[in-house]
C-alpha cells in the first residue's frame, strides 16, 4: 500500500482542503487519472484535484564519489565526476569548472539593471558582444567574476559602471544561484540595481571597459522587450536565456489574475498547505 498526498480546490468558492489518498499504484494511477476531470457534487461546485507530492520510488539519493580533473586551462577545468545514482550504480558525469572559484558563497553576479527616467518609458540595459563559443554577438545583462573579498552588490555596482558607465543601487539581491548545472557548478547571484536616469552623473554614462571587452551597451523600453528581443533574434544575435527568460515574464504578467484568494479568506490551519 502506497500514499499520494492531494490538494482540492473548489473553483467558485475560496477554499481549500488537503487530503491523502491510499492504495495500490495502479489504483493511485487509476485516481490520478479520474481527477483530470470535471466532478460536480450536489452543489453543482466544480472540484480541481492535483496530486502535489508521489512517494519517492527510488531507495537512495545521489552521493558524489570523487571528482577527478581532466584538462586545466587558464580559467577552465574540464572534470570526470564519479556518483551513484539513486538505484546504487555508480556513474560519471563530465564537468566544467572554473579555476577562479572560491570558498565565497558565488563566482560572479548578473546585473539586471533598470533605467528609470522621468517622462520617459522605463527601460532595461543590456550589453552587445561577441562571444567566440557562440562564433556570434549575444545580448546579455552586464555581468562579470567576484573578486576575492568583493561583496556581490559591491560588485554588480563596480560591473555595471565598467560595463555601461551608469551608476545605480541595489534594489533586490538574490541568493547564489546555479547558471547551467548540466554543464558545471559555476554559480551566480542575480541582482537587481534601478539607474536614476535623471541623475546627472548617467546624463552621459561612459563605460571602463578593460583592454579585451568590447561592449555596446543597448537601452530597451520595458513595455517593448520582449517584442525588440525577436527582432534582435531575426536579425542573427543570440539572446541570453536569462534575458528573454525576463523579457517572457515581463510579457506575462501585463495580463496575469491572481490565482490564490486573498490570505485573510483561508483558514490559518491551510494557509502554509496551498501556499507551498
Amino acid at each position: 500500500m502506497t500514499q499520494s498526498r492531494w490538494r482540492c480546490k473548489t473553483k467558485f468558492i475560496n477554499n481549500v482542503h488537503v487530503f491523502f489518498v491510499f492504495g495500490s499504484k495502479a489504483e493511485l494511477n487509476q485516481f490520478e487519472t479520474w481527477c483530470q476531470y470535471s466532478v460536480r457534487d450536489s452543489n453543482h461546485f466544480s472540484y480541481c484535484c492535483r496530486r502535489i507530492m508521489n512517494n519517492n520510488k527510488f531507495n537512495s539519493e545521489c552521493k558524489f564519489i570523487k571528482q577527478e580533473e581532466v584538462a586545466r586551462g587558464n580559467w577552465l577545468s574540464l572534470n570526470n565526476v564519479h556518483y551513484t545514482d539513486p538505484t546504487g550504480k555508480e556513474r560519471v558525469w563530465e564537468a566544467v569548472y572554473r579555476t577562479t572559484t572560491t570558498t565565497q558563497s558565488a563566482d560572479a553576479v548578473v546585473v539586471i539593471p533598470l533605467l528609470r527616467r522621468s517622462l520617459k518609458y522605463d527601460c532595461i540595459v543590456l550589453v552587445k558582444q561577441y562571444r567566440p563559443p557562440m562564433k556570434n554577438y549575444t545580448l546579455e545583462f552586464p555581468a562579470g567574476l567576484i573578486d576575492k573579498g568583493e561583496s556581490p552588490d559591491d560588485c554588480a555596482v563596480r560591473e555595471l559602471k565598467e560595463e555601461t558607465g551608469y551608476i545605480g543601487r541595489c534594489k533586490h539581491i538574490s541568493p547564489a544561484t546555479s547558471l547551467d548545472p548540466g554543464v558545471g557548478n559555476t554559480s551566480v547571484v542575480m541582482i537587481t540595481v534601478e539607474i536614476d536616469g535623471d541623475n546627472v552623473e548617467n546624463k552621459v554614462p561612459t563605460p571602463n571597459l578593460e583592454e579585451s571587452e568590447f561592449i555596446e551597451v543597448l537601452v530597451v523600453p520595458l513595455i517593448h522587450m520582449l517584442s525588440k528581443l525577436n527582432e534582435y533574434s531575426k536579425k542573427g544575435y543570440i539572446i541570453d536565456s536569462r534575458v528573454y527568460t525576463y523579457a517572457i515574464a515581463m510579457e506575462q504578467t501585463k495580463n496575469t489574475k491572481p490565482v490564490i484568494p486573498d490570505q485573510e479568506q483561508l483558514e490559518p490551519q491551510i494557509q502554509d498547505e496551498y501556499l507551498k
